[in-house]
């Protein structure tokens, strides 16, 4: 980068038993078996994040009527438990037990337990026996995924049948622990949806409410949709807050999945990753979790009982290891990905507070780009900014162009003034770690508390201006 000297890299954490980090990742699928968690568990310590997604699987722990068997389970729980991560669980599926049309062996997808009374008792001591297995090691329990998708609800999307269906399931949570935090919704798609379960009289019930969001360029309009989810809950509940459950992308080709058919890559994905995260944690999130752990075999079965698709889903931070003839080994190598998520736990480990900065950018002649530095305050610019505070005095602004990662690999600068700030100031690379000090050419005193800055890097990721002392955070 132009006018800029490493100087070192950040001190990476570990998972920590008092972290207030507001960042996760998930560990789906695993009710389906569909991979073995054991070499993933220290791996996913190591990032240094917080909340683990999972979801409870109720064909694979009522196998026998009235027979509950969470060992599977347990052992997951217990291991993230064990590395001072938190998990927190999705509860879901169907079961063909009492839904005869759920009957197969890839997890039971997108049949709620609705249509008779034997299935939904059945569901209501499921769920019941879940929470008060789980008591005092899972707090956080969300009602069913992605209702307001034909994959997951698939006799027809209805809000109106999902609300009664978590009120019923939110009794019954609350029963068996009162103190538990519930989580509805899990929806997306429109908006709309949620006016319409709450309209249901869902919102007493509940605590949080999770939205997905999947799109090709990923801050796009986030922060325009996180203002109307927030006021359409409002018009319900004043204590209602928001959790950003799901979101990701590939990191090659894939034809399957969310966000298909598009030439994705490793370092794409790392930006992708970098650029929703970060915006999550400015929008005021209980906390937000990345899709997902490790590349994983996908199996979903149709209405007639075959296999509707067969694929790899490379959405892992962590990927998966194949022999020459294309056979999974079971074995996982770090993506770019995971190293980003891992600098950015670094630094926002949840002490961290959003803030608006005073500074001021100004649009220049750059020799670096033989052209005029980006100017965020462009009523058609799409550069993000969003201030935060630090521990000890410390403050950073994230900012980076909101480009389509697909297409582009963008470098251009930035020039600025800070006001009344630190003026010990380094640049962070949220990709890699990586921690510089700014030359006299790009960084000066101003005086009177102001620092100019002309023509720094901008990128189309996340990089951090960051003042104040910084050395603790360092190696």
């Amino acid at each position: 980068m132009y006018g800029v000297k490493r100087v070192g890299e950040l001190k990476y954490k570990k998972s920590d038993a008092g972290s207030c980090s507001k960042l996760g990742i998930g560990f789906e699928k695993l009710d389906r078996a569909l991979y073995d968690p054991t070499p993933l568990y220290d791996e996913l310590a190591n990032i240094g994040m917080k909340w683990v997604r999972l979801q409870s699987g109720w064909c694979r722990t009522e196998k026998q009527k009235g027979v509950y068997d969470f060992s599977w389970l347990d052992e997951i729980v217990d291991n993230l438990i064990k590395r001072s991560m938190k998990p927190w669980m999705c509860l879901c599926y169907g079961n063909g037990l009492y839904t005869p049309e759920a009957d197969n062996k890839y997890g039971d997808i997108g049949r709620p337990p609705i249509a008779t009374e034997e299935e939904r008792v059945a569901w209501r001591n499921y769920v019941s026996a879940c929470v008060e297995h789980f008591k005092g090691r899972v707090d956080y329990f969300e009602i069913w995924n992605e209702p307001d998708g034909k994959h997951c609800w698939r006799h027809g999307v209805n809000a109106t049948e999902y609300g009664e269906f978590a009120i019923m399931t939110a009794k019954a949570i609350r029963e068996k622990q009162p103190d538990a935090k519930i989580i509805a919704g899990s929806f997306f798609t429109e908006i709309s949806y949620v006016y319409d379960m709450l309209k249901t009289g869902l919102a007493p019930y509940i605590d949080y409410i999770s939205y997905h969001r999947y799109k090709y360029v990923p801050d796009s309009g986030v922060e325009k949709f996180t203002e109307a989810l927030r006021a359409t809950i409002r018009l319900f509940s004043d204590k209602i807050q928001i959790i950003q459950g799901e979101t990701g992308t590939h990191s090659r080709y894939c034809i399957n999945g969310a966000l298909p058919g598009a030439n994705w890559s490793e370092r794409k994905q790392a930006k992708f990753l970098l650029r929703k995260l970060v915006g999550d944690l400015a929008y005021d999130v209980e906390f937000t979790s990345y899709f997902t752990a490790a590349d994983i075999f996908e199996n979903i079965m149709s209405d007639s009982g075959t296999k509707t698709e067969e694929f790899y889903g490379f959405f892992g931070v962590l990927g998966e290891n194949f022999d020459e003839n294309g056979i999974p080994l079971g074995t996982y190598y770090q993506k770019q990905s995971y190293r980003a998520f891992r600098t950015l736990c670094s630094v926002m480990d949840g002490r961290e507070k959003h803030v608006h900065l005073p500074i001021y950018f100004e649009a220049k002649y750059s020799p670096v780009v033989g052209g005029n530095d980006e100017f965020p305050f462009s009523n058609r610019s799409d550069t993000y900014m969003y201030g935060f505070e630090l521990p000890d005095n410390v403050y950073a602004l994230a900012y980076w162009k909101g480009t389509d990662i697909l297409t582009t690999d963008f470098v251009s600068t930035v020039s600025a003034k800070s006001m009344g700030l630190p003026e010990e100031v380094h640049i962070i690379d949220l990709m890699d770690g990586a921690v510089y000090e700014l030359e006299p050419s790009v960084c000066a005193s101003g005086g009177d508390g102001k620092v100019v800055f002309t023509h720094i890097p901008i990128r189309d990721y996340p990089i951090l201006l960051v003042f104040g002392n910084i050395k603790s955070m360092m190696k």
